[in-house]
């Protein structure tokens, strides 16, 4: 029976004892404890997983577009910012992107806006905030006429252009049909 189970283990591709080498004993300890009234039980102490930091404190994008601006204006290269602050080159060229974003957001009229205000404006070819004035009044802009631009949208924007919301008694207005109906 062995000889045909090693044969059918062989061909499995398992590996078998030999049968003749010999069985090692696993040596036991011989100490025992006393469970005497005196003895004291030791309970486990888990061990929480703490998260590793790679460094101590972080930056804001903010902040960290002011000071690698900073060092940049200084003539450092990104490897040597990057050693600086303890970022890769490419996080460097991130940070340095990022912040030409935000300077060419800042730029236009519509800093401050929210993205969703400002996409808005964009889709509708307003340049300024007169002509934005006069469409809300114009109810070209509504709440709930075009896409994304709901009741929260239009308050914001009534808010930033400093003029009052004009109520528009609930009407929806679905922008794909064209089809206006009161709620």
């Amino acid at each position: 029976m062995e000889t045909v189970m090693s044969r059918i283990g062989r061909m499995l591709g398992l590996r078998m004892h030999d049968t003749k080498r010999p069985v090692c004993p696993v040596p036991q300890s011989t100490q025992t404890v006393s469970s005497g009234p005196d003895t004291i039980t030791i309970d486990k102490v888990l061990k929480r997983k703490t998260r590793k930091r790679l460094k101590d404190t972080y930056m804001k994008t903010k902040d960290s577009i002011d000071k690698v601006n900073a060092l940049r204006i200084k003539g450092l290269t990104y490897k040597a910012i990057g050693a600086e602050m303890k970022l890769s080159k490419q996080r460097i060229f991130q940070i340095i992107a990022a912040g030409k974003k935000r300077d060419a957001d800042n730029s236009k009229w519509t800093a401050g806006l929210s993205s969703r205000n400002s996409n808005l404006m964009e889709r509708l070819d307003i340049k300024d905030k007169e002509t934005a004035i006069n469409a809300i009044h114009a109810r070209e802009i509504a709440p709930l006429k075009w896409p994304n631009f709901g009741m929260r949208s239009y308050h914001d924007l009534c808010a930033w252009l400093g003029t009052l919301p004009i109520d528009s008694g609930l009407v929806r207005h679905c922008p794909h049909c064209g089809k206006t109906s009161k709620q």
